[in-house]
């Protein structure tokens, strides 16, 4: 089951305090679906045309099953759910540093 934001940031505020692990990197935070679908629409309809900006002669996420999408520092994994399915990835990969928060 998914959990609420509040206990993901408690999980991560514990871990980090216990570990004296001080980056504000480290900061837990969940994201919109809305907002992350829309994003990745824009990605795929905009920036990953051929050509458009750093995304080669093949573009990004233009075609079905040859892209891989990374989350680093992915929390509870919302993203990675999310993007497996907005998006018909290869692969879709989540990395956490926070054991607990993937438990």
């Amino acid at each position: 089951a998914a959990w609420p934001e509040k206990r993901g940031k408690l999980v991560s505020r514990r871990e980090r305090d216990e570990k004296r692990l001080r980056a504000s990197s480290l900061v837990y935070g969940e994201i919109e679906f809305a907002s992350f679908a829309s994003t990745l629409a824009k990605i795929r309809d905009v920036f990953g045309k051929p050509g458009a900006g750093a995304s080669g002669a093949a573009g990004v996420m233009q075609a079905p099953f040859a892209d891989v999408f990374y989350d680093l520092g992915s929390g509870a994994g919302r993203p990675v759910v999310a993007a497996a399915a907005l998006h018909p990835f290869a692969r879709c990969v989540g990395v956490e540093l926070l054991h607990g928060l993937v438990e």
